[in-house]
């Protein structure tokens, strides 16, 4: 039986920018397109009820000039999650202590939408103002 995690339970604490290299200088009028690469991790730290999730994203444009991807941005995002009962939310594998797959889930989401947020807002200007993170599935991160 899978384990309800209420809304309440969960309160994001922090949500940082660490890393948003532009790599290219691409006028925005000769892309085509976007593509994105990207992955998550995460980590309980039982001690303060906390997760920590980083996100990684490479950004790539298909231009009207060129063959094949062109890089275009490396970004990382940090967040940290205060969660209420996380002590009953991880499993132990030996030394290991990972969240379960329903929370893992659930604050890799809110960090995804997030960091979609934070991409338009740094991004507005640059050669990223029209690079929207896709809409993913829900758990496709994890």
């Amino acid at each position: 039986m899978p384990i309800k995690i209420e809304p309440d339970q969960i309160q994001m604490i922090a949500a940082k920018v660490i890393r948003f290299n532009l790599e290219n200088n691409i006028p925005t009028e000769q892309i085509n397109g976007y593509e994105f690469r990207y992955s998550a991790t995460s980590r309980p730290d039982l001690n303060e009820s906390q997760v920590y999730v980083d996100l990684y994203v490479d950004v790539s444009a298909d231009t009207l000039f060129q063959e094949g991807e062109s890089p275009v941005a490396q970004l990382q995002f940090a967040f940290a999650f205060r969660v209420e009962v996380l002590e009953r939310l991880v499993k132990h594998t030996g030394k290991m202590v990972n969240i379960i797959k329903e929370l893992d889930t659930a604050l890799t989401d809110i960090s995804y939408q997030t960091a979609r947020g934070m991409i338009i807002s740094r991004g507005a200007g640059t050669l990223l103002e029209e690079a929207f993170l896709p809409v993913n599935e829900s758990g496709s991160l994890v």
